[in-house]
């Protein structure tokens, strides 16, 4: 999203893109960088999916995440004055040490003989 950000006029390209021991991607957004790649990301939502569906997914989910994050800090004060932070972190929650309900799987019987 990056690369098809930089064609907007308000998108800055960050100091630094970093990648995280876990796969993910760690980078700082000007508001006026995250206004770009809504921008961005809607104008690949509206064209059609099948000219690159790949682009298309990835801007759903970004655009997605990026709109309902920015919604609610838009209704919430910063806690640390006037700056903001949105993170974005889709990964599942860490595993808790409770064991998984059998999902309808009817409890064993005992067999009489």
């Amino acid at each position: 999203m990056v690369e098809k950000s930089l064609a907007h006029v308000h998108f800055r390209l960050p100091d630094r893109i970093g990648d995280t021991d876990d796969g993910q991607i760690d980078t700082h957004l000007s508001g006026r960088s995250l206004l770009a790649v809504l921008v961005t990301t809607q104008h690949i939502l509206d064209q059609p999916a099948d000219d690159d569906l790949a682009a298309w997914a990835l801007a759903h989910a970004i655009h997605t995440r990026t709109h309902q994050a920015v919604t609610a800090a838009s209704t919430e004060r910063s806690p640390n004055g006037d700056v903001t932070t949105i993170i974005l972190d889709d990964r599942p929650p860490p595993p808790t040490d409770r064991p998984l309900p059998s999902a309808g799987v009817p409890p064993a019987k005992k067999l009489l003989r």
